[in-house]
C-alpha cells in the first residue's frame, strides 16, 4: 500500500507542524487527523482530541484542538489519522514531503467532522480569562495526583468540564476548552496585559480576545493560531 503524502509547502510550515504536535503529545494526545483537499486551494487542516468521551456512558463533550497549514502537493483527499509520535518522526528528519504512517482506524473523536460553514458569530471570549481558568484547572488536577486513579479521574472530569461561560444560545463553553488552547499554544501562557474575565461582545483595543461561534451543537474557539471544537 503506498503511503500518502503530506508536501508542506515551506520548512515554517514543517515547523509550526512540529511544534502543535509536541504541544499535542505533551497533553497526553496519541493521534491527529490530516484532512486535504483540492478544494482547500493548498490549504491542510490538523486535529487533535484534547479531552474526548471515555465509553458510551461519558456526557462529556470532545474537545478538539486544531489548526491549518500549507501544502503544494497532497497524494489523498480526505480525512486521515495517525498515531503523531510517528508523524513527529518524520518531521524530525528535516524535510517537508511526509510520507504519513499507516492510518489508525477506530479513533471515536475522529469519526465525525465538524461543520465547513455556516458558523454564526456569538461572542468574544478574554485570551486572560482562558488563560486564568486554564491553570487553574491544571493546578487542581495537579493537586489531586498521589489521591488514587479514581480521585484523579473524577477531579480531572469535574474541573475540565465545569462552565467557563454560558453563551446567549445556550451554549456551555466547558473549561476544557481554556486548557486546549493554552496547551496548544493559541494563547499565550503569559498574559501581555490586564483584563476582564469571562464572554465579551467587542474587542478592547489593549485586550486579545478568541471569537466564539457556532453551529447545531458545535462550538469553536477561534483566533489566527487555531481553533478548538466542542460538541
Amino acid at each position: 500500500m503506498t503511503s500518502a503524502l503530506l508536501e508542506l509547502a515551506s520548512t515554517d510550515d514543517a515547523r509550526d507542524f512540529s511544534t502543535f504536535l509536541q504541544r499535542a503529545k505533551r497533553l497526553g494526545c496519541e493521534h491527529v487527523a490530516v484532512s486535504a483537499s483540492s478544494e482547500d486551494g493548498g490549504i491542510f487542516s490538523a486535529s487533535v482530541g484534547v479531552l474526548t468521551k471515555q465509553g458510551l456512558l461519558d456526557t462529556s463533550p470532545n474537545i478538539i484542538g486544531g489548526r491549518t497549514g500549507h501544502v503544494t502537493t497532497t497524494s489523498w483527499h480526505g480525512s486521515i489519522v495517525v498515531e503523531i509520535a510517528a508523524v513527529l518522526d518524520r518531521l524530525a528528519r528535516g524535510t517537508s514531503a511526509i510520507a504519513l504512517p499507516v492510518p489508525q482506524p477506530g479513533v471515536a473523536w475522529a469519526g465525525v467532522s465538524a461543520p465547513r460553514d455556516d458558523w454564526q458569530p456569538v461572542g468574544l471570549l478574554s485570551e486572560d480569562a482562558l488563560r486564568s481558568v486554564a491553570r487553574a484547572g491544571i493546578t487542581a488536577v495537579a493537586d489531586a495526583n498521589g489521591l488514587g486513579v479514581r480521585i484523579v479521574e473524577e477531579v480531572r472530569h469535574s474541573t475540565w468540564n465545569a462552565p467557563l461561560a454560558t453563551l446567549e444560545t445556550g451554549h456551555i463553553v466547558p473549561a476544557g476548552a481554556a486548557f486546549a488552547a493554552l496547551g496548544l499554544g493559541f494563547i499565550d501562557d503569559e498574559p501581555l496585559h490586564s483584563s476582564p474575565t469571562g464572554l465579551a461582545t467587542s474587542p478592547q483595543e489593549s485586550e486579545r480576545y478568541m471569537r466564539v461561534t457556532v453551529n447545531g451543537k458545535w462550538m469553536r474557539i477561534s483566533n489566527e493560531r487555531g481553533h478548538v471544537l466542542i460538541r
